[in-house]
């Protein structure tokens, strides 16, 4: 259990043949060696580690081994943390208890938790001179695996099999415990009783991964030391990727073991517009520094040329047990405004015209409405920030939908309207890095000199677009 968790004691002392506190003073002026030779090998002491959330299982694992202890002379001592006493100091309570226990148990169920406390718990057990001859196993579901810190020490997976193992050498031997007498040899003339053990434990800890169904395109790409082979405009290509086939036609990829997020990015390569890689490439970097991602504005056009365009959405970031991360994507159809069927030429013109009235209401109105009600004073750090927001997505959106080329924009007028389009488009560059730069240092008289430039342009420009789409129309 993690040092934050509450722990629930039953207000009793634990009763023991050798109280923790006398195992910890000897443990301090004898070795191991000594110590084996010196203390009774009649009480086997196990601590059991688990997660909070795995409470049950504990108490559960602990009550189906007690079943065969002995009522009249007690063979097995167990320790959980459920059960500190109330008013013990919990931390000097768990390392007392670990320095006096021959055995460590730790449950291993959900690999994708946080298992920093349990690992700490086994760690500290391996260090302490504890009081007896001693052992760390671990017993985990048949769909995981040991997590790599414990890789080195005995752990049996919930089979029928490898429970069968760990119950005989726990009850019916004697080294694993390092009892004088085993706990139950008469269990081998009983092979129901053992076979039934067997199958209540693997009933507890043996388990289904959890099934989820997702409803949208997605990716699962996973990174061994994240915060070092992830820079902010690129992902390892190396880096592990799960999937299905249906998420995958979009790449136009057939989804195997071992795929990597390199022959995923060659597919992606084939589009133009690759600004959505680099964005989730910067979304998955600040998140494993521990920051709230940016999300990722550019969209993916399909492969499959059906004129469907994704979203890719940094949802969830599971960090496992090793250290590495597995990022999931997920891949949202974009249902928004889309100029299917368009002619190029026209989708640019609309594209303009939308891009141009968003900047009237989300830019402009927005910061000089605001400018004007603060009647002098300091403007308020949102209006700073929603306007300069509110650029970057009117242009990522623009850049995703289709061609934005100056000089195809026009061409699309007459020769007087082309040369009034261009002086606008050239007031827009000569300003558009002053503006912005206002917008990051919060210079409130610079943003509304250059807003209020800008107002007049953008009138003269939706009503100029609105017109020549209307004659367009008209001649078709």
């Amino acid at each position: 259990m993690a040092p934050n968790e509450t722990y629930e004691g039953n207000g009793t002392q634990p009763a023991d043949v050798i109280s923790p506190d006398s195992v910890t003073n000897q443990a301090q002026t004898m070795d191991t060696e000594t110590l084996n030779e010196c203390l009774p090998r009649n009480v086997a002491r196990i601590f059991i580690s688990h997660k909070a959330e795995d409470k049950i299982i504990a108490k559960s694992l602990r009550d189906i081994l007690k079943e065969f202890d002995d009522d009249e002379r007690e063979k097995l001592k167990f320790y959980l943390s459920e059960e500190i006493p109330g008013g013990k100091k919990w931390y000097k309570w768990i390392r007392d208890n670990l320095r006096a226990s021959n055995l460590l148990i730790l449950i291993y169920t959900d690999p994708t938790r946080n298992w920093d406390w349990c690992l700490f718990e086994a760690g500290l057990f391996d260090d302490l001179n504890g009081a007896c001859h001693r052992r760390l196993i671990c017993l985990h579901s048949s769909k995981t695996k040991p997590p790599d810190p414990l890789c080195e020490f005995q752990s049996f997976a919930a089979t029928h099999e490898r429970i069968n193992e760990f119950l005989k050498q726990f009850l019916i031997g004697t080294e694993m415990l390092n009892l004088e007498k085993p706990v139950a040899k008469w269990l081998k003339k009983v092979p129901d009783k053992l076979k039934k053990t067997v199958n209540n434990i693997c009933r507890l800890i043996d388990r289904e991964a959890h099934r989820t169904s997702y409803y949208c395109k997605h990716l699962f790409i996973n990174i061994d030391e994240p915060e070092k082979s992830i820079t902010s405009n690129a992902i390892p290509l190396a880096a592990k990727v799960r999937s299905d086939n249906r998420s995958l036609d979009i790449f136009k990829k057939d989804y195997r073991d071992g795929l990597t997020w390199g022959e995923v990015k060659t597919k992606a390569e084939q589009i133009e517009d690759q600004r959505w890689m680099s964005e989730l490439a910067n979304a998955m970097k600040q998140a494993a520094d521990g920051d709230i991602p940016d999300p990722v504005q550019a969209l993916f056009p399909s492969l499959l040329g059906d004129n469907k365009t994704y979203l890719p959405i940094l949802y969830r970031a599971d960090r496992m047990v090793g250290g590495n991360i597995e990022y999931k994507i997920l891949f949202h159809e974009d249902v928004t405004w889309q100029l299917k069927g368009v002619p190029s030429r026209i989708g640019t013109l609309l594209t303009v015209l939308v891009m141009a009235t968003r900047f009237k209401y989300e830019v402009i109105d927005f910061f000089l409405n605001k400018y004007k009600k603060s009647k002098g004073e300091k403007l308020d750090d949102g209006a700073f920030l929603g306007a300069y927001q509110s650029i970057l997505n009117i242009m990522s959106e623009a850049q995703s939908r289709g061609n934005l080329d100056s000089e195809s924009l026009i061409d699309l007028f007459r020769r007087q309207e082309g040369i009034e389009v261009k002086n606008m488009l050239d007031q827009w560059n000569e300003i558009q890095n002053d503006l912005m730069q206002g917008l990051q240092k919060k210079d409130a008289d610079t943003v509304k000199k250059y807003l209020e430039k800008l107002a007049q342009t953008n009138h003269s420009f939706i009503i100029l677009g609105t017109k020549r789409y209307l004659e367009i129309l008209k001649n078709e």
